[in-house]
């Protein structure tokens, strides 16, 4: 329910004390001035932490990718790292200050990586396996978003579609001898898998901590 999720993202986002309060103010304000009930706080409480999140995110990428001059390299990458992350999932952070420097970071070190290397077989064999990987093993749940059997199925699928677009896209620009866009679209599903190990690793060590705690 929207109640469970607003519960347990509050406990994620503790670290978040400023964002926290804009948007009670936020939402204070408008069942104050009755144009939410009071009921829906949790509703729009989310949605505006969500959608303030989103827009700060994509103002910060923004100013990366036109500090690098790599609008189309950088949009590449945020954009379909973005949905492998959704469907495809890993590991999370359960902070959300934590999550933004390493993703700013991420970012960073991207379009660096973009600019020194070149096309060679040993990126294109971590490529080729990081494909195969993150395809045969998706979705990777977290602690934090846990998946039934019907969530599974639907997830993997997307996640599938998701890789097929991406390969087809690779494989345009590799006509349009775009290499930068290739290096930069196979570094988001090098890293997905990356992070689909720590992941597995992460849910692993929680397993068996939970075993010795009971």
């Amino acid at each position: 329910s929207i109640n469970q999720l607003y519960l347990k993202k509050q406990k994620n986002w503790e670290d978040s004390k400023m964002l926290s309060k804009v948007c009670n103010k936020i939402v204070n304000l408008l069942i104050e001035n009755h144009i939410i009930q009071k009921d829906d706080r949790e509703i729009y409480y989310f949605g505006l932490y969500q959608m303030i999140s989103f827009i700060f995110n994509t103002i910060t990428t923004l100013v990366i990718v036109s500090f690098f001059n790599m609008y189309i390299e950088g949009l590449l990458f945020c954009v379909f790292y973005y949905l492998l992350r959704c469907y495809g999932g890993g590991y999370h952070s359960k902070s959300v200050i934590v999550c933004y420097i390493l993703s700013i970071l991420l970012i960073i070190a991207v379009l660096c990586i973009t600019i020194k290397i070149k096309l060679s077989m040993l990126f294109l064999s971590i490529f080729v396996a990081s494909f195969i990987f993150v395809f045969l093993v998706s979705p990777v749940e977290t602690s934090t978003k846990k998946l039934d059997e019907k969530e599974k199925k639907v997830y993997q699928g997307k996640t599938k579609v998701i890789l097929i677009v991406g390969i087809i896209v690779i494989v345009l620009m590799l006509i349009k001898d775009f290499y930068q866009g290739v290096i930069s679209m196979s570094l988001s599903i090098i890293i997905e898998a990356f992070m689909q190990v720590i992941g597995l690793i992460d849910n692993k060590c929680g397993k068996q901590q939970f075993k010795l705690g009971g």
